[in-house]
């Protein structure tokens, strides 16, 4: 087939890669000059394949709601929106949090999330493709006894992360990462991962790119080019309509994030989508500072600190609101206090650099994988949310299986896009 992919960030270029190795021929339309420009160029270059879970938790409720509003020192920011589909969305992100929901969720992403662990370092033998990957590990530090318990049990029974995690007391983190000793009487343990690591997501997606161009003939990037609307007829995505033409195809994959739902609304569809931000700060590694050789998160502030390419990487919290032009002084200065509160006088944390990380995500944390019921060749690789670049191997497997006839490599109703809400 000639199949039409929209967006060149990571969820667009790994869907080219594994449709071109199922003998597909891939046009990729992406509105800026390079790849990986919006949400995968400042996702942190966070790998969270066997520490990943939703944002929704069991803390969250419709009684926790007022806590949230323009709490800018809170894990979550909340900004009430009107029309934008915001009310919707919290509402089916709260009862995403509830128990069962919640774990039937962590489920479908452990076994989507082994699947992409395994491609990505496929992905990694390409020719050319570079990321400076790093497989660090990751120590996920929890506050609470309770979670921590549940957090425990969880890796010694779960089939898919047994083999891929150990517990941790808190005497035993400071030994692993002796940058905790100043802050390890705020934990009580932590859940570690060795196979987790941090990846240069920029340097990825542009190595990517360079190799589809120059080893993959049946793959083309239109860089520079915006897609304006989809030409449908009779339950069918005939055309792509660009700025400059009209492009013919077989198929249509949505991969543009945020950006997918004005092509989304021109056809009448509306998706359980919701812009969230997240913030990243960048400082450079102080030379004579203990290493920083495991990446670090706090389970209960969604807050993860990595180093790579002698930089050290604060990333975290979560906006539900509209996209900000720019970054938020006091979610900024939040995260930066997060940051100083681990590295202490190692590292001043006076002047970072600063990103946002803008993202489509679901209320559940599952990305929509799959058909688009209302049409029969338009196909969603969405709502990724901040796992985007962890998920993205396997989501572009699981999408390329689909489109191909090929065997299901996980189970694929988790991600199976609904009906439009509209």
């Amino acid at each position: 087939m000639d199949i039409a992919i929209i967006g060149a960030g990571i969820a667009g270029l790994t869907t080219a890669w594994r449709l071109h190795a199922a003998g597909h021929r891939v046009t990729i339309f992406e509105t800026c000059d390079e790849p990986a420009r919006l949400a995968s160029r400042h996702g942190g270059g966070q790998l969270r394949f066997f520490t990943l879970a939703p944002v929704a938790d069991r803390r969250f409720s419709l009684f926790s709601l007022p806590d949230w509003i323009n709490a800018y020192d809170s894990p979550i920011y909340w900004r009430p929106q009107r029309g934008d589909g915001q009310w919707r969305w919290l509402r089916a992100f709260l009862r995403a949090s509830r128990k069962r929901e919640r774990q039937n969720t962590l489920e479908a992403l452990q076994e989507l999330a082994a699947l992409s662990h395994e491609l990505t370092e496929k992905l990694h033998e390409l020719p050319g493709v570079q990321s400076h990957l790093k497989h660090c590990g990751r120590i996920v530090l929890y506050r609470n006894p309770r979670r921590f318990e549940a957090a425990r049990r969880a890796a010694e029974h779960t089939y898919q992360l047994r083999e891929h995690m150990q517990t941790l007391s808190a005497a035993e983190c400071v030994e692993e990462v002796p940058l905790l000793a100043d802050m390890i009487k705020h934990f009580v343990g932590g859940i570690y991962s060795p196979d987790d690591g941090v990846v240069d997501a920029s340097l990825l997606c542009q190595t990517l790119s360079a190799h589809l161009l120059t080893k993959a003939p049946e793959v083309r990037i239109m860089y520079g080019l915006k897609a304006l609307s989809l030409d449908a007829r009779n339950g069918r995505i005939v055309a792509v309509d660009t700025e400059e033409a009209r492009f013919a195809t077989d198929a249509v994959v949505l991969a543009c994030g945020v950006e997918s739902g004005l092509l989304l609304g021109r056809l009448g569809i509306s998706l359980p989508l919701y812009p969230i931000t997240g913030y990243q700060l960048s400082i450079a590694q102080v030379a004579d500072a203990p290493p920083l050789d495991v990446a670090l998160s706090d389970a209960e502030a969604h807050f993860h600190l990595s180093a790579m390419n002698g930089q050290l990487h604060a990333s975290g919290l979560f906006d539900i609101a509209a996209p900000r032009e720019f970054p938020s002084a006091a979610r900024v200065e939040h995260l930066r206090r997060r940051a100083a509160a681990f590295t202490g006088k190692h590292w001043p944390l006076d002047a970072p650099e600063v990103s946002m990380n803008v993202c489509a995500a679901t209320p559940n944390g599952c990305p929509l994988i799959g058909r688009q019921p209302e049409f029969t060749n338009l196909w969603l690789n969405l709502g990724h949310g901040q796992l985007g670049l962890t998920l993205a191997a396997g989501a572009a497997e699981l999408l390329a299986c689909q489109m191909s006839d090929k065997p299901i490599l996980c189970n694929e109703t988790p991600f199976a896009p609904p009906m439009s809400e509209a």
